[in-house]
Protein backbone atom coordinates (compact mmCIF):
# COMPACT_ATOMS: atom_id res chain seq x y z
CA UNK A 1 0.00 0.00 0.00
CA UNK A 2 1.44 3.39 -0.93
CA UNK A 3 1.39 6.58 1.13
CA UNK A 4 -1.37 8.14 -0.98
CA UNK A 5 -3.66 5.18 -0.26
CA UNK A 6 -2.95 5.42 3.46
CA UNK A 7 -3.55 9.18 3.51
CA UNK A 8 -6.84 8.75 1.65
CA UNK A 9 -7.99 6.04 4.08
CA UNK A 10 -7.11 8.22 7.10
CA UNK A 11 -9.00 11.15 5.59
CA UNK A 12 -12.07 8.98 4.96
CA UNK A 13 -11.91 7.60 8.52
CA UNK A 14 -11.67 11.08 10.04
CA UNK A 15 -14.49 12.41 7.88
CA UNK A 16 -16.75 9.49 8.83
CA UNK A 17 -16.05 9.98 12.53
CA UNK A 18 -16.78 13.71 12.25
CA UNK A 19 -20.10 13.02 10.51
CA UNK A 20 -21.12 10.49 13.17
CA UNK A 21 -20.13 12.89 15.95
CA UNK A 22 -22.11 15.77 14.44
CA UNK A 23 -25.18 13.62 13.87
CA UNK A 24 -25.34 12.69 17.56
CA UNK A 25 -24.83 16.19 18.96
CA UNK A 26 -22.72 17.54 21.80
CA UNK A 27 -25.18 16.70 24.60
CA UNK A 28 -25.48 13.09 23.46
CA UNK A 29 -21.68 12.85 23.30
CA UNK A 30 -21.32 14.23 26.83
CA UNK A 31 -23.85 11.76 28.23
CA UNK A 32 -22.32 8.85 26.30
CA UNK A 33 -18.92 9.64 27.80
CA UNK A 34 -20.55 9.45 31.23
CA UNK A 35 -21.75 5.94 30.39
CA UNK A 36 -18.21 4.97 29.39
CA UNK A 37 -16.98 6.19 32.79
CA UNK A 38 -19.76 4.28 34.58
CA UNK A 39 -19.04 1.11 32.59
CA UNK A 40 -15.34 1.33 33.47
CA UNK A 41 -16.19 1.67 37.16
CA UNK A 42 -18.53 -1.32 37.20
CA UNK A 43 -16.95 -3.82 34.78
CA UNK A 44 -13.55 -5.45 34.95
CA UNK A 45 -11.50 -6.88 32.15
CA UNK A 46 -11.44 -5.86 28.53
CA UNK A 47 -14.51 -5.11 26.45
CA UNK A 48 -15.76 -3.70 23.15
CA UNK A 49 -17.53 -0.37 22.56
CA UNK A 50 -20.68 -2.37 21.72
CA UNK A 51 -20.70 -3.59 25.34
CA UNK A 52 -20.85 0.02 26.59
CA UNK A 53 -23.54 0.82 24.02
CA UNK A 54 -25.68 -2.11 25.18
CA UNK A 55 -25.08 -1.11 28.83
CA UNK A 56 -26.20 2.48 28.14
CA UNK A 57 -29.24 1.51 26.07
CA UNK A 58 -30.35 -0.98 28.76
CA UNK A 59 -30.49 2.02 31.12
CA UNK A 60 -32.70 4.01 28.76
CA UNK A 61 -30.03 6.03 26.98
CA UNK A 62 -31.32 6.94 23.52
CA UNK A 63 -29.46 5.47 20.57
CA UNK A 64 -27.77 8.03 18.30
CA UNK A 65 -28.77 8.36 14.63
CA UNK A 66 -25.91 5.95 13.85
CA UNK A 67 -24.08 3.49 16.10
CA UNK A 68 -20.87 4.87 14.62
CA UNK A 69 -21.29 7.84 16.98
CA UNK A 70 -19.78 5.65 19.70
CA UNK A 71 -16.42 5.71 17.87
CA UNK A 72 -15.71 9.38 18.59
CA UNK A 73 -16.90 8.86 22.19
CA UNK A 74 -14.37 6.07 22.67
CA UNK A 75 -11.63 8.24 21.19
CA UNK A 76 -12.58 11.05 23.59
CA UNK A 77 -12.40 8.56 26.46
CA UNK A 78 -8.97 7.42 25.27
CA UNK A 79 -7.65 10.99 25.02
CA UNK A 80 -9.07 11.77 28.49
CA UNK A 81 -7.24 8.78 29.98
CA UNK A 82 -10.45 6.94 30.88
CA UNK A 83 -9.71 3.91 28.68
CA UNK A 84 -6.83 2.43 26.75
CA UNK A 85 -6.78 0.20 23.71
CA UNK A 86 -5.39 -3.28 24.40
CA UNK A 87 -5.95 -5.15 21.15
CA UNK A 88 -8.77 -6.34 18.93
CA UNK A 89 -11.67 -8.78 19.25
CA UNK A 90 -14.52 -9.90 16.99
CA UNK A 91 -17.62 -7.73 17.21
CA UNK A 92 -21.08 -9.30 17.36
CA UNK A 93 -22.54 -6.05 16.00
CA UNK A 94 -20.29 -6.07 12.92
CA UNK A 95 -20.48 -9.63 11.63
CA UNK A 96 -17.51 -10.64 13.80
CA UNK A 97 -15.15 -8.13 12.21
CA UNK A 98 -12.30 -7.10 14.53
CA UNK A 99 -12.91 -4.01 16.63
CA UNK A 100 -10.83 -2.25 19.25
CA UNK A 101 -10.69 -3.94 22.63
CA UNK A 102 -10.75 -1.50 25.55
CA UNK A 103 -9.69 -1.57 29.18
CA UNK A 104 -10.31 0.99 31.92
CA UNK A 105 -7.16 3.06 32.34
Amino acid sequence: MNQLSIDFAVTRRDLGMARAELSAGAEWQRRALGYVREYCATHGGSWLAEDVREFAEARGFAAPPTKKAWGPVMQQARRAGIVRAVGYAPSRASNMSPKCLWLAA
